[in-house]
C-alpha cells in the first residue's frame, strides 16, 4: 500500500477546511508569524501524522493482497478552547468525508475517529495556548 499517497489525500482533504495543517510538523503559516509568543496574533493550526498501518487478511491464502487499517492521529492548537474544539470538529468532519477515495491498488472506504482528545493548555506562554489530539483509521481495500 502506497501510505505516502493516502497521507497526501487526506492532508488535502484537511487543509480543505480552511485551517493550516501541517505534515507531521507545524505549517509555516501557523503559529506565532514571528516564531516569538504573544507577538502578533496567533494564527490556530493542525498537524496531521501517520502511525502504524496494519494489515487485515480476509483469505486464507498466502497471495492474497490483505486490508489495512492505517492510523493517523490529528493535534490542533488555538489560544482559545473553543476554537482549538471546532477547528478539530471541522477537520475531522472534512477527513471524514473523503471516501470512499480510490489511490493506486487500494480503496480507502471508511475514516472512523477510535478518539477525539482531551483539550489541554500549556500555560507556559501567555496567551495560554490550547491544544488536543484525536486517533483515527483509514480502512482500505484491494482494488480488484
Amino acid at each position: 500500500m502506497r501510505r505516502g499517497e493516502l497521507t497526501g489525500i487526506l492532508l488535502a482533504a484537511a487543509r480543505g477546511a480552511d485551517i493550516p495543517v501541517g505534515d507531521g510538523e507545524p505549517p509555516k503559516e501557523g503559529g506565532w508569524p514571528t516564531g516569538t509568543p504573544n507577538v502578533g496574533s496567533h494564527v490556530p493550526f493542525g498537524v496531521l501524522e501517520a502511525g502504524a498501518a496494519q494489515g487485515i487478511s480476509r483469505t486464507v491464502t498466502a497471495q492474497a493482497n490483505k486490508d489495512f487499517s492505517a492510523n493517523y492521529t490529528l493535534s490542533t492548537y488555538a489560544v482559545r478552547r473553543d476554537t482549538c474544539d471546532e477547528l478539530s470538529y471541522r477537520i475531522r468532519e472534512a477527513l471524514k468525508g473523503i471516501t470512499p477515495v480510490e489511490f493506486t491498488g487500494f480503496k480507502a472506504v471508511h475514516v472512523s475517529f477510535s478518539s477525539i482528545g482531551a483539550i489541554r493548555k500549556q500555560g507556559q506562554v501567555q496567551p495560554d495556548l490550547w491544544w488536543m489530539t484525536d486517533s483515527f483509521d483509514v480502512y482500505c481495500v484491494p482494488v480488484r
